[in-house]
């Protein structure tokens, strides 16, 4: 349709950016609530850049989705720090998109990972279709070793020391 936005051309799109627009809005105001009535902190964390990779095989079908959490390199090219497997079951991935905060002119998206709350804001998103893995082939680049990963809390920390 001429003058249409793309994104508005797919009634199930709309449903789902809505959704998952009101969800985020939601975990928000939990956290925000929470750490008024002395619950432990939200692990926050920026990164330049999000990214949502679908992965597909050769024959076109989805394996995997994750959220890939990127920053600019001194080379002006993007690099992984981090990534997360997308599921809508499965409590240690995420399951939720980010969402546009216009108070900090920056998106952001709160999500379970393991026993930590998160809270991670990206200056930039981008969703792309591979038939390979972007996070395997950066590998290259900058080995996981050298990767700054996620925050991880001081309890945490001291646990894994303990082992």
């Amino acid at each position: 349709m001429p003058g249409v936005p793309e994104w508005a051309q797919h009634p199930l799109r709309v449903l789902t950016m809505l959704t998952v627009s009101v969800i985020a809005d939601i975990r928000h105001q939990v956290v925000e609530a929470a750490s008024q009535n002395g619950m432990p902190p939200v692990m926050e964390s920026h990164h330049d850049r999000g990214h949502l990779n679908h992965y597909y095989d050769d024959n076109g079908r989805i394996i995997f989705t994750q959220f890939i959490f990127e920053n600019l390199a001194e080379c002006g090219e993007f690099r992984v720090q981090a990534w997360r497997l997308v599921s809508s079951t499965n409590s240690n991935t995420i399951r939720g998109l980010p969402v546009y905060d216009y108070d900090r002119n920056c998106y952001y998206m709160i999500w379970h990972d393991s026993n930590v709350l998160r809270k991670t804001y990206f200056d930039h998103i981008c969703e792309t279709d591979t038939q390979y893995d972007p996070e395997i082939a950066d590998r290259d680049v900058l080995p996981k070793e050298k990767r700054s990963e996620l925050p991880v809390p001081f309890l945490m920390k001291k646990r894994r020391n303990m082992r």
